[in-house]
C-alpha cells in the first residue's frame, strides 16, 4: 500500500502492526497502529498494549477486554 502525503489530508494509507506500527519513532516495533476499520491501538516492544475501537472503548492488554468506566 503506498503512503500518501496530503497537504489536505495529512499521511494516510498506511494501516502498520503491533511489530512495525505506521507510526514510530527511533524504535520500529512501539507507537500507533490501525488494526480494523475506525479503531486505534498502541504497540509497545511489537506486542499491542492498548486499544480504542469504534464505540470508543477502550482496552488494555495483549488482547485487550474493553472498557468504558467513564461514562
Amino acid at each position: 500500500m503506498p503512503l500518501i502525503l496530503s497537504g489536505t489530508t495529512g499521511i494516510s494509507g498506511v494501516d502498520g502492526s503491533a511489530g512495525t506500527p505506521s507510526y514510530q519513532g527511533t524504535d520500529n516495533n512501539t507507537g500507533i497502529f490501525y488494526p480494523a476499520a475506525d479503531t486505534i491501538a498502541f504497540a509497545e516492544g511489537g506486542a499491542e498494549i492498548a486499544r480504542f475501537d469504534s464505540s470508543g472503548n477502550f482496552g488494555i492488554g495483549n488482547n485487550p477486554a474493553i472498557y468504558r468506566d467513564w461514562e
